[in-house]
Formats: C-alpha cells, structure tokens, sequence
C-alpha cells in the first residue's frame, strides 16, 4: 500500500515539474493550470469572469472589462488588461481572431492589408479607404447596418483629423449597457447597439474628442479651467475637480464631469461649425447667451478642425 502511494506522489511530482517546464500556456490550457502555474489568489467571481471569457475568446475577442487585471501573457510588461496586444503577435486584439494565441489570428490571404477576421464585404471600401488615410481599422461586424450619417462621417476629411492616432473604431455588437466609450489603453472608439440605435455618428464624434483630451493634456486641461471646473483635494487627501456655481453648458452631460464636459463641449462647437444636425444639445441657446460661449468660442475657433 506505501509503495502505490509513493508511486502516485513520485508521479504527481513528475507531472507538476513537466507542466512547469512549458512555455508559457495558449489558450486551452488556463482553466486548469491558472492559479499554479501565476500564484494568484484571484475571486471566485473574477476567476469565473476570466475563464469563462477565455472560452468565448475565439467568436468574442471584445470582452475587455473581462480579462485579468494580472496576467501578462506576452511577457512585455502591460498586464492583459491595458495591453492592446495581448499575445504579442503586432496585431491589436480586436482585429485578431485569436488575441491571445500569438501563432494564428492575423491573416490576410487576399493580401489587401485588411485583416480576413474582420473584413467585410458590405464596407470594404470604406475599411480600406480609412486604413488607409488614418492607418485605423474598422471593424463592422456582419450584423451591424451603418446609417449614411457615420458613413459620411467616416468619409470626411476633417473628421478624419480628429481619428489621428486610433487604432479601431469598433461597432461592437455585445455591450448593451452603453451608447458608445473610449478605451484608453487600446486606443479604439467602441460604439454599441444602443449607440447605434441612437445617432451613432454624435457618439463617435464625442468618442473622438474624448481621443484628442488624451493626445493633448494641455488642452484638456485649458479647456476645462475655461468652463469653470476646479481641482479640490478633499479631507482625505483625495482630488477631484467640482464644476463653479451657476455654469451654463449646452447640454446635461456636459455636467457629468470634467472629462465628459471637454467632450461635449468640443463637440458642440463641432457640429455648430460644419451644421451637422443633433438633439442632443437641449440648452444650446441658453448657453450660445452666455460670455462662457464667447470665451470658449474664440479658443476653439483657431482648433484645426
């Protein structure tokens, strides 16, 4: 009986000094060998949340909020979750079919430059035109109709100007909590089926604001202090930025906070100057009366869009 045992250990033992001698797992590998092989104490909900996303993760590489805080599969430093390229293969993970397995996801058979996973046949045109002038990838998926309104969005040249370093502007079919977001990380503009459903081409117009608050601090921050938003540090030493008494801005969002408020700003002076019809901003004559639109005006004015 002592030797069946000490025969089982030795071949555990073997078995454990084997699976730590691999490289580091693909994909099909991490249910069963995460917790070992990383030494993380993760949550029962978060362990279900990443693995669960791990095998969606070939019809939905999307799920970003879903993947580790921890793991840095690619060794390069940025954990999963900020890295744009998770298995370090150069090409972003929402253009590759298989974000986290470096040997397959990224081809282009027809040698166009657009990647097979995501092209498609409907807006292919309108993908290669804008990887080409802006080196952005496109991604509409088979089940999403763009309205005329973001196709010519999409089309114009000064729109474009404002795209100048994304990487993906993305009509994610998945997400049903929001219109639309910014992912910083990943520089890539999502817009979602209630953005979609909701004059998607104001969503990507905010969305591509929120992308230039990040290219240019200096003007986020002037814009901001212009608008009347200050930075307090509260009793704990924590800072956040309050908005000044009696503040006319064109629209209830534009009060939501300091980053929202840039953004919706930028874009009502943005589509007041090339006449692009919206609804969105429900007090602009109140605040077209007020000197802050004079102020703003005149700074906005010598933009280049």
């Amino acid at each position: 009986m002592i030797g069946m045992f000490t025969k089982a250990y030795l071949l555990f033992l073997l078995f454990i000094i084997c699976a730590c001698s691999k490289q580091a797992p693909r994909y099909k590998e991490f249910q069963n060998t995460f917790d070992k092989r990383y030494d993380l104490s993760l949550g029962q909900n978060e362990s279900r949340n990443y693995f669960a996303t791990l095998q969606e993760i070939e019809n939905d590489p999307i799920k970003r909020e879903k993947l580790s805080y921890y793991l840095d599969l690619d060794g390069d430093g940025i954990v999963d979750f900020h890295d744009q390229d998770i298995d370090g293969d150069s090409f972003h993970n929402y253009v590759d079919s298989h974000p986290m397995d470096s040997e397959i996801g990224g081809e282009d058979l027809n040698v166009n430059g657009l990647i097979d996973f995501i092209e498609n046949d409907k807006y292919q045109n309108l993908q290669l035109n804008l990887l080409e002038s802006t080196k952005v990838f496109l991604i509409v998926p088979n089940q999403v109709e763009l309205s005329q309104e973001v196709i010519s969005l999409l089309e114009n040249e000064i729109f474009l100007n404002l795209l100048s370093g994304v990487e993906t502007v993305f009509f994610n079919p998945i997400e049903r909590t929001r219109n639309a977001d910014y992912n910083i990380q990943w520089k890539s503009i999502n817009i979602y089926p209630q953005g979609l459903a909701n004059r998607a081409y104001e969503s990507l117009i905010h969305e591509g604001f929120h992308h230039i608050a990040q290219k240019n601090p200096s003007l986020f921050d002037q814009i901001i202090a212009e608008i009347g938003w200050r930075e307090q540090v509260d009793e704990y030493g924590f800072k956040k930025f309050v908005l000044d008494e009696n503040v006319i801005l064109p629209s209830s969002y534009a009060y939501h906070d300091e980053v929202e408020s840039f953004a919706e700003i930028m874009m009502f002076f943005y589509v007041e100057k090339y006449s692009i019809n919206t609804l969105r901003f429900t007090r602009a004559d109140e605040f077209r009366a007020n000197h802050l639109y004079q102020n703003l005006g005149e700074q906005i004015s010598a933009l280049p869009f």
